[in-house]
């Protein structure tokens, strides 16, 4: 049975530490995205039109930025079913968008175990989803928190409730 292929892309992300006028960039990182699926049996063509498609929601330009910053498309490959090892490191993530409806949906989840924590370590992890506009807004924006209690919690407001209890129930 063939699996359904995506197209991996990582982006680099730079910063504008001049002015508009006179940049001067640096590196600053970047993101790994999951496009698809496509079908197993997906041309060439296909996977550049589907590019075509997802670079204006996953890049800027300087120009389109106000010359704050740029971020760019540094490699895209074409992978069987949704296996990223030896593509991101242990502590990256992962932005999957898929077109559905007539419109993009994206879906990153960011696990806090281990030696990530990136957040609070109460957070075991971080689900944010929402529907994608042209170059980079996000509509309908939610995010879910999974605690260390087995909570989940539905909103930022909910987590900040959530601690706030916690330190008060400390003290």
């Amino acid at each position: 049975m063939n699996k359904a292929k995506y197209i991996f892309i990582t982006t680099q992300y730079m910063e504008n530490y001049g002015t508009k006028e006179v940049p001067y960039m640096k590196f600053k990182g970047g993101s790994n995205y999951q496009v698809g699926p496509l079908s197993p049996d997906a041309t060439e063509n296909e996977v550049a039109t589907m590019l075509a498609q997802v670079r204006p929601i996953i890049t800027t330009s300087l120009i389109e930025s106000g010359g704050g910053c740029e971020e760019y498309i540094l490699e895209s490959k074409v992978i069987e079913g949704s296996d990223w090892s030896g593509l991101i490191e242990d502590w990256d993530t992962v932005t999957e968008l898929h077109y559905l409806r007539g419109e993009w949906t994206a879906m990153k989840t960011t696990d806090n175990r281990g030696d990530a924590m990136w957040m609070r370590r109460e957070i075991l992890e971080k689900t944010e989803s929402w529907t994608c506009g042209p170059h980079q807004e996000r509509k309908d924006y939610k995010v879910e928190f999974l605690m260390e209690n087995g909570d989940f919690l539905e909103s930022q407001a909910e987590l900040t409730e959530w601690l706030n209890t916690k330190e008060e129930a400390a003290a």
